[in-house]
């Protein structure tokens, strides 16, 4: 399936990657156009790049290298700055990314970031990742299940975990420690987890 807006991944953008480590950030100067891997096409590399900067803020708060991923719809734009603010009280919003769900939803997404950004960077406490911070991931597909198979695949081709989580979902607290606690082995951190009989 193919929208009008949609970009097209090439078949050698889904191909298994060589990495076999998390791949470095690009500097600072190539974040623009940032070349993970210069066999792929520009969305890919702008993708992985964002993804990859996700990765450092996850990094940042004792997840190493992992993601928090959400596809925003159209229908939940106005919740979006209320929904920076909630991660950033638990402490997760720098791991956080958002694919937009429509290609109009990409610029929405950076103004929003940039205001929430911004409001922050006037407090006192404010912390110094927001300098640089943009959690919005570049449009693929309107398509959701596509997006989010392909997003979801990138991160796994450069070796990162994800925590995926829908929208509409409201974090009553924040899942780092059962997170933090899985990724280091303790398979029985997930409380809601019942054996089978």
């Amino acid at each position: 399936k193919f929208a009008f807006h949609d970009h097209r991944v090439t078949a050698h953008d889904l191909s298994p990657t060589a990495f076999t480590s998390v791949p470095p950030l690009p500097p600072a100067h190539q974040r623009e156009e940032p070349r993970i891997d210069k066999s792929r096409s520009l969305i890919w590399n702008q993708a992985a790049g964002a993804l990859l900067r996700a990765a450092a803020g996850g990094t940042s708060i004792g997840l190493p290298n992992t993601v928090f991923m959400t596809l925003l719809p159209l229908t939940r734009v106005d919740f979006l700055l209320n929904f920076f603010k909630h991660v950033h009280k638990l402490d997760m919003l720098q791991a956080v990314t958002v694919i937009p769900g429509r290609s109009n939803l990409t610029q929405t997404c950076k103004d929003v970031a940039q205001i929430f950004s911004y409001q922050q960077q006037h407090q006192s406490d404010a912390p110094a990742f927001l300098q640089d911070w943009d959690p919005c991931l570049p449009f693929l597909t309107q398509f959701l299940g596509r997006a989010q198979y392909i997003y979801l695949h990138i991160a796994l081709q450069l070796n990162l975990p994800v925590l995926w989580f829908d929208f509409h979902v409201v974090w009553v607290q924040s899942p780092i420690p059962i997170v933090r606690a899985f990724l280091g082995g303790d398979r029985g951190a997930l409380a809601y987890q019942q054996p089978c009989n």
